[in-house]
């Protein structure tokens, strides 16, 4: 949790180094009178452009609420000359079919995003959002006996991506849009396991791998909430902070996620 909170202080200072130049607009501006302008930035309401679109591209540090330990039964045969490997360390030999289990607790990881909304009168927007985490590896708890021999190290990777309609409800107030916005959606949850060959004691150019021991895909709805601000840069263009809630209804094991981020949208 303190590299989230280290990521909120960073996206803060960047989104405050953004907005101070068009501050400082209206402070350096002639008819500056005692607070006449900043009362007149606080208090406009108007969208920066007229648009109905909004296009954009988000990055996000994903934390784990609720984060259960996981396990994956490996298919032993798809490691090549594994029995050959044992014998060298005087290992006994691993029976063909054989499967093996990895226990692993997943970490929390970097996600990109797009996110594309049609405006609907001043308030509302409609559109859809997605993100792709990126593969991360969990920690191992238990490597399992067929291949914890020790030329081999098994890495067990989670991947979460999802694509969700999204609704958006903001008011801009002069540079500044807060909003909050939800919705429901797909989203999809890979656990992949492999095992790589680190240690060869004959050097006998075996192998190496890495091998793919188990690969599964699961598919589950899930649910976004989310807050944040905008910040009017240039003649289309906005950054801005959001902080989203992610619960994937992961059948008797919810994901729960919260992922604070920056975005970057087109307004046109």
């Amino acid at each position: 949790m303190s590299e989230t909170i280290r990521f909120w202080g960073a996206c803060g200072l960047f989104l405050l180094g953004a907005a101070l130049p068009c501050a400082a607009d209206d402070f350096i501006s002639d008819d500056w009178t005692g607070g006449s302008s900043l009362q007149a930035a606080l208090t406009e309401r108007s969208s920066p452009n007229p648009y109905k679109w909004e296009l954009g591209l988000d990055v996000a540090y994903v934390a784990y609420l609720r984060n259960s330990d996981r396990s994956a039964l490996v298919d032993v045969d798809k490691v090549a000359e594994l029995n050959e490997e044992r014998i060298d360390l005087g290992l006994g030999p691993v029976a063909a079919g054989s499967k093996d289990t990895v226990v692993g607790h997943p970490q929390d990881y970097w996600e990109f995003g797009l996110h594309v909304y049609r405006q609907f009168g001043p308030v509302v927007s409609i559109g859809v959002v997605g993100g792709f985490g990126l593969e991360r590896q969990m920690k191992i708890l238990d490597q399992g006996t067929s291949i914890a021999a020790p030329m081999y190290a098994i890495d067990f990777t989670r991947q979460i991506y999802y694509v969700a309609p999204s609704i958006k409800i903001g008011y801009w107030m002069n540079r500044f849009r807060p909003y909050v916005l939800g919705g429901v959606g797909w989203y999809s949850v890979r656990e992949r396991t492999q095992a790589t060959l680190v240690f060869d004691p004959f050097d006998d150019f075996s192998p190496g791998g890495p091998f793919t021991t188990s690969d599964e895909s699961s598919q589950y709805s899930g649910m976004h909430l989310g807050t944040g601000i905008d910040v009017h840069v240039g003649g289309n263009g906005t950054i801005g902070l959001e902080l989203r809630y992610h619960r994937i209804f992961k059948p008797g094991d919810a994901i729960t996620l919260v992922s604070p981020g920056l975005r970057f949208s087109y307004l046109y």
